[in-house]
C-alpha cells in the first residue's frame, strides 16, 4: 500500500483556508469540513501499536494493525507476533462486516470462526481501533447501523450542543479551530469534549480531548503527532499518533501508533472499495450465531461466510 497524493480541487475548504478568521457557524463549518475530510470515508492503513499500562506498570506486546473501510464494509485485523510477545505462537484476530450483504465475520486465526447477520452479536461495532479516534471517524459504528459518536466532528457540529471558539488555537504547532461539546443536562452546562481541527491540513483532527462526568477531569486524548500534509483541500493523514487515558486525574495509559513503511512510502492510502473475501483453512469450525449451527470447513474455498461449506478469507498477515 502506498500513499495516494490527490488534491480535491474547488472544495469548500478553499474558502475557509484562505480566511484569517474562524468560521463559527456550526452548519457552515460542518459543510466545509465534510468536503475537506471526504477521503476519511474510504481508507486503508497498516500501523504498529505500542501500549504502556502505567496504572499497572506494564509494557504490553507490540501489535500490528491492518484496518480498512469503505462504503461497502470494514475489516480490522490485529496481529501479535509470538516472538514479540514472548510466546510460541502468533495471535491473528480478524473482524469484518460486509455492509452490502449484511454479513459479519470474526476469526480467531486458529480454529474457530463466528458469523452473523446481526453485527452486535459479534461485537463488530465495538471493534474500533484507537486510530479511528485519532481521525475522528467511526465507520465500525455507522456501517453496522449504530449511532455515531459525538467525537466525530460532523456529528459534534450537528448535535445542537456544539460551541465553536471565536479564535484559532495552536495545537502541536498548527492553528486549529476548537469545537467543544457541552452537556445540556447540567446547569451550568459542563464541558464533555473539545476537538481541534486544522484548516491548513484539510480540517484534520489534530487533537480530541474527552472529559469525565461529573468533575470534568481529563478522561482521554487522541492526537496526531506527525502527518502527511496534502494541503487545505484534502485532509492530512497521520504518520504517528497517541492515545492517552486518565484515571482519577492521573495518566493511566499511553498508546503510541506509527504507520508502517520504508523508503518514504507509507502504508496508508485511500481506496475505491474493499474486498471482503476471506478464505478459512480446512478444519475451521464455523459457528453461525443466527442458526446455532456449527459447520466444519472441509476444503479451502471462496464463498460467502454463510455458505454451508465454509467462509471466504483473504491472506492472513504474517511475519516474513
Amino acid at each position: 500500500m502506498l500513499l495516494l497524493l490527490l488534491a480535491v480541487p474547488g472544495s469548500l475548504a478553499n474558502v475557509s483556508s484562505a480566511a484569517d478568521r474562524v468560521v463559527t457557524d456550526p452548519l457552515i463549518l460542518s459543510a466545509i469540513m465534510t468536503a475537506a475530510r471526504g477521503d476519511l470515508a474510504h481508507l486503508e492503513l497498516t500501523y504498529v501499536v505500542n501500549r504502556v499500562d502505567i496504572e499497572n506498570s506494564r509494557q504490553m506486546p507490540k501489535q500490528h494493525y491492518h484496518v480498512a473501510w469503505a462504503e461497502n464494509g470494514f475489516r480490522v485485523q490485529v496481529l501479535t507476533l509470538g516472538e514479540e510477545a514472548n510466546r510460541p505462537f502468533d495471535d491473528d484476530i480478524l473482524r469484518q462486516y460486509d455492509a452490502v450483504a449484511g454479513e459479519g465475520l470474526m476469526f480467531d486465526g486458529v480454529a474457530d470462526a463466528y458469523v452473523s447477520t446481526v453485527p452486535s452479536l459479534l461485537g463488530l461495532s465495538e471493534a474500533m481501533p484507537e486510530m479511528v479516534g485519532v481521525l475522528g471517524v467511526f465507520p465500525m459504528r455507522t456501517l453496522c447501523g449504530e449511532a455515531n459518536l459525538k467525537t466525530d466532528p460532523i456529528e459534534l457540529l450537528g448535535s445542537g450542543n456544539a460551541v465553536v471558539a471565536p479564535n484559532f488555537v495552536t495545537v502541536n504547532g498548527v492553528q486549529c479551530v476548537a469545537v467543544s461539546l457541552l452537556d445540556p443536562s447540567t446547569s451550568p452546562m459542563t464541558l464533555r469534549a473539545t476537538g481541534y481541527y486544522a484548516p491548513s491540513l484539510g480540517y484534520a483532527q489534530v487533537r480530541m480531548d474527552v472529559f469525565s462526568e461529573p468533575d470534568g477531569r481529563p478522561l482521554g486524548r487522541w492526537e496526531m503527532l506527525d502527518w502527511i500534509d496534502r494541503g487545505p483541500d484534502s485532509v492530512a493523514l497521520p504518520l504517528s499518533a497517541r492515545h492517552t487515558r486518565w484515571t482519577d486525574g492521573d495518566v493511566a495509559g499511553v498508546i503510541d501508533m506509527t504507520i508502517e513503511g520504508t523508503g518514504g512510502q507509507r502504508a496508508i492510502d485511500t481506496i475505491d472499495g474493499l474486498n471482503l473475501q476471506f478464505d478459512l483453512p480446512a478444519g475451521t469450525a464455523v459457528h453461525n450465531y443466527d442458526t446455532g449451527k456449527v459447520t466444519i470447513v472441509s476444503v479451502l474455498h471462496r464463498e460467502s461466510p454463510f455458505a454451508t461449506a465454509g467462509v471466504a478469507r483473504t491472506p492472513a498477515m504474517h511475519s516474513s
